[in-house]
C-alpha cells in the first residue's frame, strides 16, 4: 500500500444532498483558455478507467503525455479499483472520484478549471452520456472508446484515425472531426503468460479449424451471418466459437437465431465463457482464425489477437466502428486479410483455416509488423500537437 503523501493528489468526492434545478437549455459557455506559456490542463473523464477495454486504450496515452506541457487529470465515474486503476491512479497528476450524481459532477469537474476534457467513451455509460451535454471546460472532445458521434452541442471535437476513417467522414459526426495520422492509441503489448496452451484445454476439438469470433453478442448483426454460414459450408471441418453473452438471455437469441441460419444449426457451434484476459490471450493465440465482425467490428481484441500473432480477417464498413481492425491493417502495412466483399471475406477465412502453410505465413508478417501498434510514442506526439492546436486556436 502506497504511503499518504503518494495519494495526496488524489480526491474523492462524497455524494450529498442537493436541492432539485432545472436543466440547462444549452451548454454553459465556455470559460477563457489559461495564459500562454502555462501548462495545459487536460482531463480524461469515463466510467472505465479499470481493466477494461477503455482502460487499455487510454491508459498509455495518459501515461506517456508529456508533463513539461500538459497537467494530466484522471476523472473516474466508478469507485471500483483493480491493478489497472492503480495503474491511473499513479500516471495522473490529479485523480478524482465523482459520485454518479449529474450536478455534483459538473460542479467538481467545472471547478478544476481544464483547459480540454476528453471523454474516453461516450454512449457506454448512463452518466457520462448525461455529462457530455453540459459545457465544463472551454474545449470538450471525445474519442472512439465508443465508435460513434456523441450528437452533443458541448462536444467540440472527436478524435479519431486518419487510417481509419472513410472518405466524407466528417459528415458522419456533429464534432469536428480530427484525424490524427495513427490509430491515436500507446496501447502496451500484451504478452503471454506461462506455457501455451492448447486448443483441448479450452473444450475444443483438435482435429477442427477453429474459427473463433469472440466479441460481445450485440456485435453479432443478422447481415454477419452469411459470412458464418458460408464458412461453415466451405469448411466442414471448421468450428464456429463464440463467446457466451453476459446475460444468459443474449446468448440464447443468437442460438434461436443461428439455429435456423447455419448449416447443420448449432452442432459446429462452441460457446465458452469468458474469462481473465491472461486466458483469453491463450484462446486467441490458440485459434486458428480470428474471425472480425460486421458492420461493428473489433478494436481491443483486434489489438490482442494481433500481439499474439493470430490472424484476423476483416471486411470493412461504412462507419469507423466498422474500420478499426482495417485502421490497425493499415498502420501494419498489411493488406492481405481485409477482404472487400462479404463473400471474399468467407473465402479468406477458410483458406487460412485450411492452409496451414498460409497461415504461419501470415502469422510470421504480424509478428514483424505488429510492432507498430504496440507503445508507439508517436501516437502520443501526434495527440500531443492536436491538444496544443485546439488551445491556439480556442475552439
Amino acid at each position: 500500500m502506497r504511503s499518504e503523501p503518494e495519494r495526496k493528489h488524489e480526491i474523492e468526492i462524497p455524494c450529498r444532498p442537493v436541492p432539485p434545478r432545472e436543466p440547462d437549455s444549452r451548454p454553459e459557455e465556455p470559460q477563457p483558455v489559461r495564459p500562454k506559456g502555462s501548462k495545459i490542463r487536460v482531463g480524461f473523464l469515463s466510467a472505465y478507467f479499470r481493466d477494461h477495454t477503455i482502460g487499455r486504450l487510454n491508459l498509455g496515452r495518459i501515461q506517456e503525455l508529456s508533463r513539461s506541457e500538459f497537467e494530466v487529470t484522471v476523472i473516474s465515474l466508478n469507485r471500483s479499483t483493480d491493478a489497472m486503476t492503480e495503474a491511473f491512479r499513479t500516471a495522473a497528476d490529479r485523480y478524482l472520484v465523482l459520485p454518479r450524481h449529474v450536478q455534483i459532477a459538473r460542479e467538481k469537474i467545472t471547478e478544476l478549471e481544464l483547459d480540454i476534457l476528453i471523454f474516453a467513451d461516450i454512449g457506454m455509460d448512463a452518466m457520462t452520456q448525461s455529462l457530455c451535454y453540459s459545457r465544463m471546460a472551454p474545449i470538450q472532445a471525445a474519442t472512439w472508446g465508443h465508435p460513434d458521434t456523441s450528437g452533443s452541442p458541448a462536444i467540440d471535437y472527436y478524435l479519431s484515425s486518419a487510417l481509419a476513417e472513410p472518405d466524407g467522414a466528417a459528415a458522419h459526426y456533429t464534432e469536428r472531426l480530427e484525424l490524427l495520422p495513427g490509430m491515436g492509441v500507446y496501447y502496451h503489448r500484451p504478452k503471454l503468460s506461462g506455457l501455451r496452451r492448447e486448443k483441448e484445454s479450452f473444450g475444443l476439438r483438435s482435429d477442427r479449424h477453429t474459427y473463433l469470433c469472440p466479441q460481445t453478442s450485440f456485435k453479432f448483426h443478422p447481415d454477419f451471418d452469411a459470412s458464418l454460414r458460408a464458412i461453415l459450408e466451405l469448411d466442414p471441418e471448421g468450428e464456429l466459437v463464440v463467446m457466451e453473452g453476459r446475460v444468459a438471455a443474449w446468448t440464447e437469441a443468437l442460438q434461436r437465431r443461428w439455429a435456423s441460419v447455419l448449416p447443420e444449426g448449432l452442432r459446429r457451434v462452441k460457446f465458452i465463457k469468458s474469462m481473465p484476459q491472461s486466458e483469453f490471450l491463450h484462446l486467441l493465440a490458440a485459434a486458428d482464425v480470428i474471425l472480425d465482425p460486421y458492420p461493428f467490428c473489433g478494436g481491443n481484441t483486434s489489438y490482442e489477437a494481433f500481439a499474439v500473432g493470430t490472424p484476423v480477417v476483416t471486411h470493412p464498413g461504412r462507419f469507423l466502428r466498422g474500420r478499426l481492425t482495417y485502421g490497425m491493417y493499415r498502420q501494419m502495412g498489411l493488406g492481405s486479410m481485409i477482404a472487400a466483399s462479404a463473400a471474399e471475406y468467407a473465402q479468406k477465412a477458410v483458406e487460412l483455416g485450411c492452409d496451414a502453410a498460409k497461415n504461419q505465413q501470415v502469422r510470421r508478417e504480424l509478428r514483424e509488423a505488429a510492432g507498430a501498434l504496440f507503445e508507439n510514442r508517436d501516437e502520443v506526439r501526434d495527440l500531443e500537437r492536436a491538444l496544443r492546436r485546439w488551445v491556439e486556436q480556442g475552439r
